[in-house]
């Protein structure tokens, strides 16, 4: 039905409706009664959808607005859900990684629908935090999904991961803005703050402490905890506060690392410090006075010597549980 309307002109809307209503009912009748060639027809006719919906993107002129594609979208995420559950149903032996695959690219779908949904008013605010705050949100509600067992049983906590890594990078591509806000700037990076936090915690939770994602969130940490600290700081616009705000994302993943017993933290933790003593003895002693100077280095002192006072004790404390 897609294929017929689409070429006599009644625009990719009423393919995108056609394929995206076929994708629903094959997929539910698929599910229902557990038929694995309906199953794998819904996820054609929801990549078909999909294609629609970008198809208006690629002309020059474009042949919808944004409030009738994010309409569009959310018809394709649906789809796309429902073509998700069929396979979980019917392909039983692949459940999870169905089910992980399909939850992560619904995510996706949804993140970018929320996101073409702020870009539909014309703010500033629309080009700076659309797309990471709605990754944020889509991978923060795939973390707390987690916690449900029979969905857990499904979808691995680590389908919020292509979600944040999208807010990630389109959080970066904000930062290069010239004129962004302070407020778009610090709703952005509180939203993917939290969102990681849920993620990270859901995962060790559920599924260990695998070392690939410990070692992801690290990163995740250094560049949105030092952000936050240096949109909170008065002088945040120097060199000193973000070797100050790193050194406040050290400690906070020292302090996390010991009592999450997750041991990518203490050594990412300490990697950030080994840069930030570097980044203040090569870039920042000609930048700040003396008393600036003194305070920083005092405060990553303190700081290194508190982690290396709690591997001491850690160490003592294993060594006395062996004997």
């Amino acid at each position: 039905m897609g294929l017929v309307l689409a070429p006599i002109g009644l625009a990719p809307l009423h393919a995108v409706i056609a394929y995206s209503g076929f994708a629903i009912a094959c997929g539910a009748v698929g599910a229902v009664r557990r038929v694995s060639w309906l199953a794998a027809f819904s996820v054609v006719e929801t990549i078909l959808a999909f294609a629609g919906h970008l198809y208006p993107l690629s002309t020059s002129t474009h042949i919808a607005s944004l409030g009738i594609q994010s309409g569009m979208l959310a018809m394709v995420a649906v789809s796309s859900m429902v073509a998700t559950a069929a396979l979980v149903r019917t392909f039983e032996a692949e459940a999870n990684l169905f089910g992980t695959t399909g939850a992560a690219i619904s995510s996706l779908l949804w993140g970018y629908f929320l996101a073409l949904t702020f870009q539909s008013a014309p703010t500033y605010m629309t080009q700076s935090i659309a797309w990471p705050v709605g990754m944020a949100i889509s991978a923060l509600l795939l973390s707390a999904l987690a916690y449900h067992k029979s969905v857990r049983s499904y979808v691995h906590p680590g389908a919020a991961i292509p979600c944040l890594s999208v807010g990630m990078v389109s959080y970066l591509f904000a930062l290069g803005y010239p004129s962004l806000k302070w407020e778009h700037d610090f709703t952005a990076v509180i939203g993917l703050t939290v969102a990681a936090i849920a993620w990270v915690t859901a995962y060790i939770r559920f599924v260990g402490r695998d070392q690939l994602p410990m070692v992801g969130f690290v990163g995740f940490a250094w560049v949105c905890g030092s952000r936050l600290v240096v949109l909170l700081l008065p002088f945040g616009g120097t060199n000193f506060a973000l070797s100050l705000a790193w050194i406040v994302t050290a400690a906070i993943l020292i302090t996390a690392g010991f009592l999450a017993k997750v041991v990518e933290f203490r050594f990412g933790a300490f990697a950030i410090l080994a840069s930030t003593a570097a980044k203040i003895l090569f870039v920042d002693l000609a930048d700040v006075d003396a008393s600036m100077k003194a305070f920083v280095l005092l405060v990553l002192g303190i700081v290194t010597l508190a982690g290396a006072y709690g591997y001491i004790r850690v160490r003592a404390n294993g060594a006395k549980a062996v004997h």
